[in-house]
């Protein structure tokens, strides 16, 4: 009693991930990551209260700072960021696995690229319309 039966979150759906990762991609087509450091941006786009509660921002961003703390994330109710960000970690790398597979990202000298295959006008509407939903 007391306790929430979980049968399904986002942040724990490989497909989600990819997708995330291609919202990534879509708002800087020339980024070039390593595996790390894309995982970690997906997080902040998943969690970006802890973005705030964990990072120091410059000065000129202290004001979208306080948006974000007003946002309500629909993937809130993480308890600890570290331990979240370890437990997604497989999920990331799978959702990384399947835009490898489509070709929808390259690996070129270590770094995560975009691919040079088009990818689905449908998924590119539901790309374009979350980062516009969460902007």
């Amino acid at each position: 009693m007391g306790r929430q039966l979980l049968t399904y979150h986002r942040a724990l759906d490989p497909h989600h991930a990819a997708v995330r990762m291609l919202r990534l991609f879509s708002l800087n087509r020339s980024l070039s990551v390593e595996l790390d450091h894309l995982r970690l941006l997906d997080f902040c786009l998943l969690f970006p209260e802890f973005l705030v509660e964990e990072f120091r921002l410059p000065s000129p961003a202290k004001a979208k700072t306080r948006a974000v703390e007003r946002i309500d994330s629909k993937y809130s109710g993480l308890s600890d960021p570290r331990i979240g960000f370890m437990r997604i970690e497989p999920i990331q790398i799978q959702g990384t696995r399947l835009l490898l597979a489509a070709e929808a990202i390259v690996v070129v000298e270590g770094q995560l690229r975009i691919g040079t295959r088009p990818i689905p006008r449908e998924l590119l509407e539901i790309v374009e319309l979350r980062n516009r939903e969460e902007a």
